[in-house]
């Protein structure tokens, strides 16, 4: 295959790979949440400050109930990790009172991801305009792949 045909098809594929990353954070906030099952319940051991179940009211140590209205370990990150990563709802036991804390009313985008994504953007547009403006220059290739493999770090 050519260059001229391959590097459309290289921008298009991470074009289609940026929109899903775009399409899977705006689905489910970063949540991050820790948990160990003891004595037959789940409980909160750890909550990441940078996401948004620390902004809520969740405390370590609380029970944890459910999510999304299902068992905790049906969770597949739960499964896998021990933590909760993609949920709507978690229905928890704190303060001596069944509560509902709902992501969906918490912001999606963290700080964090604005600026990786607005990064990870700048580095594949420098990449695009030095392809497409310096196309026969193999430094410019070069620098241009270096920017592509920056902007899928960011992603």
């Amino acid at each position: 295959m050519s260059n001229k045909k391959m590097y459309p098809i290289l921008y298009l594929v991470l074009l289609a790979v940026l929109i899903w990353f775009i399409s899977v954070i705006e689905k489910y906030p970063y949540i991050d949440i820790e948990v160990a099952y003891s004595n037959g319940k789940w409980y909160v051991t750890g909550i990441d400050p940078k996401s948004q179940a620390f902004k809520t009211s969740l405390k370590v140590g609380t029970e944890i109930l459910s999510i999304d209205g299902k068992e905790v370990l049906s969770n597949r990150s739960v499964q896998k990790w021990r933590t909760i990563n993609k949920a709507k709802f978690i229905e928890i036991f704190q303060d001596n009172k069944i509560q509902t804390i709902n992501f969906e009313n918490y912001p999606k985008l963290t700080k964090a991801d604005t600026a990786s994504l607005i990064e990870g953007l700048f580095s594949f547009l420098l990449s695009f305009l030095l392809i497409s403006n310096v196309r026969k220059s193999l430094s410019a290739r070069y620098l241009s792949f270096v920017f592509i493999s920056i902007s899928l770090t960011f992603f």
